[in-house]
């Protein structure tokens, strides 16, 4: 039906409420429905007029998790980087819905997603994941070029972000990949500042045991030492 309509004049890229038609194939995983619109002519990067954060067929088919659909778009040329207020397909895959297979889609496509690049307070993908403990997607980001160093705006770097939530797995693989536990913020202090205040002990040994740590680190603001920061952290978990 759909390449008969084709044949007959319909407008492949016709957009409407709920987007267009390759959209709709896509979301919906007609995967060769989407080929063969792609073939006649549809537009892989037409956004949704309205506010939706799903607006390009491959946020929608990554959405879905309909990665059938999402390999034909990526096939035909789509924009692995075309994101929406933020959500790039990356940070989407990884992060909202923590879709390792999704993530080795992306990444395998040349030329691939920028693995570093930020949003508008500076988290980039890696950040992110870190933070809520996703190690096998950690550790694709890394393996493929993630820079585990590179901070947000307010200078968390991933490394950072495990220790706060308490991510002792993730904090053990940055760690391994020599991540820097020196790096002072301005209201928490280092790294072994920051463990203690979040009083996991676990955390605190890793990071303890790092070579060139000073368990005497003074620091500005409220983070004192590492002793006082555990003292604060025992005192309000």
């Amino acid at each position: 039906m759909t390449e008969a309509l084709l044949d007959h004049g319909a407008d492949v890229n016709a957009v409407c409420s709920s987007g267009t038609a390759l959209r709709l194939a896509v979301g919906s995983g007609f995967s060769e429905v989407a080929r063969l619109l792609l073939e006649r002519g549809a537009d892989a990067e037409i956004e949704q007029p309205d506010a939706s954060v799903l607006q390009t067929p491959l946020l929608t088919a990554l959405a879905y998790q309909e990665l059938s659909s999402a390999r034909v778009l990526l096939e035909a040329g789509a924009d692995v980087n075309h994101g929406v207020r933020d959500n790039s397909p990356l940070r989407l895959a990884a992060y909202y819905l923590e879709d390792e297979e999704a993530v080795r889609l992306l990444l395998e496509f040349s030329p691939g997603p920028d693995v570093n690049i930020q949003d508008t307070v500076g988290d980039t993908v890696l950040n992110d994941a870190s933070g809520d403990g996703h190690l096998p997607i950690v550790k694709r980001l890394v393996n493929y070029g993630a820079d585990v160093e590179l901070a947000n705006a307010t200078g968390i770097t991933p490394l950072y972000r495990a220790i706060n939530n308490r991510q002792i797995e993730v904090v053990e693989y940055l760690l391994s990949r020599k991540a820097n536990v020196n790096i002072v913020l301005r209201q928490s202090g280092t790294a072994l500042h920051l463990a203690c205040r979040r009083a996991d002990l676990e955390i605190v040994k890793l990071v303890a045991a790092r070579r060139g740590i000073d368990v005497n680190r003074g620091c500005d603001e409220m983070a004192g030492t590492p002793l006082m920061s555990a003292l604060w952290g025992i005192a309000s978990p």
